[in-house]
């Protein structure tokens, strides 16, 4: 027994030394994509890469980084969990102590979707009722809250005012 688990320690041991790391780049679009492929040498002395995963790449070949799509704000709720940047008139701005709603084509609680700034960015963002009844293009991640679509605005790139 003491001869087996010696064996395969060895075994172990020789095979997780012949590993070797290194950074592969793959373009795609424009966009640059870092990722780690593993160089194995098997017993023929020969070379094989196998890649492995990556959280940059998606796995069924959706969105990679950086690509966006421009919809109208009444699309939103189709594009949930991806980059977009969304158009549409901002009906109605309501600024609170803990939040405050950008809400898109109707007043709460019949917009369409909403861009949402927190208090931390708000000397960034200046006087967010400025944007009321202006036609403008918010870009980012969608994501929902309570059943409505909406983008969390970290900084003021992130909307530009559409001249009609």
């Amino acid at each position: 027994m003491k001869y087996f688990i010696l064996l395969f320690c060895s075994s172990v041991l020789l095979f997780s030394s012949c590993e070797k790391k290194e950074d592969v780049v793959i373009k795609k679009q424009g966009d640059t994509v870092s990722t780690t492929a593993s160089t194995v040498k098997d017993s023929s002395d020969s070379s094989k890469k196998i890649p492995e995963a990556d959280s940059t790449n998606s796995a069924a070949g959706n969105s990679t980084l950086n690509e966006s799509v421009s919809i109208s704000s009444s699309e939103a709720a189709s594009y949930i969990n991806k980059t977009a940047s969304v158009t549409g008139l901002i009906a109605d701005v309501v600024v609170r102590e803990k939040v405050a709603y950008l809400n898109f084509d109707r007043r709460y609680p019949k917009n369409t979707f909403t861009a949402v700034v927190f208090p931390d960015k708000y000397k960034e963002f200046g006087d967010l009722t400025r944007f009321k009844n202006k036609t403008a293009e918010v870009t980012g991640k969608i994501s929902t809250f309570n059943g409505k679509p909406q983008i969390i605005m970290n900084s003021v790139s992130q909307i530009k005012v559409k001249e009609r």
